[in-house]
């Protein structure tokens, strides 16, 4: 029987992964002290009116500490008011960034933060909530096809963080991994980066495909051993999610009363 070969270990990356998971955690201690303080409420209806008001020349700094505000503290109609401002619905049934509604979003940094914002606020979203994770995913996919770098892989980072692993969520997701993938072939460096994280947070064939791919053909070291952790990380949830449906059956069967 084969074994899988484990990722070598590049400090770099290491380096990498270690970021992530201190400003994930900064993200959270900071948006538990933001919750105990007075004012919250109020500061996110000032900003959003202050976005609805918004033009070309408003200074992209505030707009951008704006938009991080709001997506660090923001709840559900947070993210309906957002969207309000910002999209416009398609004769198809979908949903498109509107830049002349929201002048302001072309800027392609504030357009980055814009994205960044919808992944935060993404994350508290139910995984139940299906029409609010329609006009999430959308709005992503858009984003990962956008004409400037920087929001492409925003785009593909808030994708990969709003990422709901529920069966009745998770197809959702999944319709924007073939997006991702096209990603992996990016002129930009960051953007190649930023698509692998967002695959390995997607569970499916497609993205464990297209990584493996990735890790074999890259001539990119970094790049191939990012791969080969999300490959990884990937089969060690599938492994997981088995499990916990296992111990749910098992539990149901000794207890079908309770479930």
């Amino acid at each position: 029987m084969l074994r899988r070969r484990r990722p070598q270990y590049d400090p770099v990356v290491e380096w990498m992964r270690r970021q992530e998971m201190e400003l994930r955690r900064e993200r959270r201690m900071l948006r538990i002290l933001l919750e105990r303080l007075e004012g919250v409420a109020e500061l996110r209806e000032f900003l959003l009116k202050e976005l609805q008001k918004a033009s070309p020349r408003t200074d992209p700094e505030t707009l951008r500490e704006a938009l991080y505000f709001l997506g660090l503290t923001g709840e559900e109609e947070t993210f309906d008011t957002l969207v309000g401002l910002t999209a416009r619905a398609t004769e198809a049934g979908g949903i498109v960034l509107d830049r002349e509604t929201a002048p302001w979003l072309s800027s392609p940094p504030v357009r980055a933060d814009f994205y960044g914002a919808l992944g935060l606020l993404g994350q508290r979203l139910s995984e139940r909530d299906r029409p609010r994770l329609e006009r999430l995913t959308s709005l992503l996919r858009e984003g990962v096809r956008d004409e400037h770098p920087d929001v492409r892989a925003a785009a593909a980072t808030a994708l990969g963080r709003a990422v709901k692993h529920a069966s009745s969520a998770r197809e959702l997701f999944v319709k924007s991994v073939p997006a991702v993938v096209q990603l992996l072939s990016d002129p930009s460096w960051q953007v190649r980066c930023a698509a692998v994280w967002a695959l390995a947070e997607i569970p499916h064939v497609q993205s464990v495909r297209a990584l493996k791919e990735l890790a074999e053909r890259s001539s990119d070291p970094h790049l191939r051993q990012l791969a080969e952790m999300g490959v990884q990380k990937i089969r060690e949830r599938a492994s997981y999610l088995r499990y916990l449906g296992r111990s749910v059956l098992a539990v149901k069967s000794l207890f079908p009363k309770l479930l």
